[in-house]
């Protein structure tokens, strides 16, 4: 079974314009199964520490964070808290204006700090095609 799911959600309690609530039942209207609300490190507002366990959906909700990693530069990478592990993404590819090269290579440092589980290859919420690879089931890119 597949289920649609978003990883990178920002709210009201960094740089977002939605609450973590106004959040979840936008994506829930959506046909979204689950989300994990991953705010900014830098910009965590303080007073806002534990409102997303307040938070109540019939979607599979996440928390996490996004962390600043200062690579050859800064970079993004979501560090998302399940129930028994922790996922880490390197986030928004296309958002650097490096080269593919360039990119490659960060992508090996940062492996090195986090154990890297996925790279997200959209763009505020759309696909980059450059970074998309043809699968043996034409179905499905990745």
């Amino acid at each position: 079974m597949l289920l649609k799911g978003g990883l990178h959600i920002h709210t009201t309690c960094s740089d977002g314009k939605l609450t973590p609530r106004e959040v979840a039942e936008a994506y829930r209207e959506k046909g979204f199964d689950f989300i994990a609300f991953t705010d900014h490190d830098y910009l965590l507002k303080p007073e806002t520490n534990g409102i997303y366990e307040k938070v109540k959906s019939d979607m599979i909700l996440f928390s996490g964070v996004e962390l600043t990693v200062f690579v050859k530069g800064y970079l993004h990478v979501s560090r998302i808290n399940g129930e028994k592990e922790i996922l880490h993404i390197f986030n928004h590819l296309e958002d650097y204006n490096l080269s593919r090269e360039q990119v490659l290579d960060r992508i090996q440092a940062v492996a090195k700090m986090f154990p890297l589980d996925a790279v997200e290859i959209t763009s505020k919420g759309f696909r980059c095609q450059a970074w998309e690879i043809p699968t043996p089931n034409s179905a499905f890119r990745i």
